[in-house]
């Protein structure tokens, strides 16, 4: 879900005939809209990992049961990744993850950090399968410190080269 932006029910569905050995494209078959229905490039460390998979094999084995698994795994790791302190192997509240976090979740890092490579809102409108682009740009696309950090550089940089019109007060 975080490398290719699948939705929990798309990723469980794909199969090796799903995957474009010649671009390095994923077929996702949404099922949501009609927009749904799209190709995703593989990261090159996914391709590695799933590209042996046989046609009719399941790149990704996941029902409900090991959903769940899955889940409390990723939360226990990202947990502890976060500097959680672990008592006999069990960690130790208050924990540092959001108590809502799901893998759901990565499908909005997989758009910001769309966003943060430099990547179009109307790509990745697509990429993400949305059929609204103020899906994409409202709900999954999230602007951080660091992201208003470099358009500061970039407004400074801008306003170092650019001959002043009219002087502006320091209280502007």
């Amino acid at each position: 879900m975080l490398e290719t932006g699948a939705r929990p029910s798309e990723a469980s569905n794909l199969i090796g005939k799903d995957i474009d050995h010649e671009s390095h494209l994923l077929h996702i078959r949404g099922t949501k809209t009609e927009n749904s229905d799209r190709f995703v490039p593989i990261p090159e460390r996914l391709y590695e990992d799933i590209k042996d998979t046989a046609p009719f094999e399941y790149i990704c084995h996941v029902n409900k049961s090991s959903y769940r698994r899955l889940r409390d795994r990723l939360r226990r790791e990202m947990n502890i990744s976060m500097g959680a302190k672990t008592y006999r192997n069990a960690l130790v509240p208050p924990l540092p993850l959001a108590e809502d976090f799901t893998p759901y979740c990565l499908r909005h890092t997989y758009c910001t950090d769309l966003c943060k490579a430099g990547i179009d809102v109307r790509t990745a409108q697509k990429l993400m399968g949305h059929a609204n682009i103020s899906v994409t740009s409202d709900i999954y696309t999230h602007v951080d410190r660091t992201e208003i950090l470099k358009a500061a550089e970039k407004i400074q940089a801008y306003l170092a080269t650019t001959p002043s019109a009219t002087p502006m007060s320091k209280n502007a």
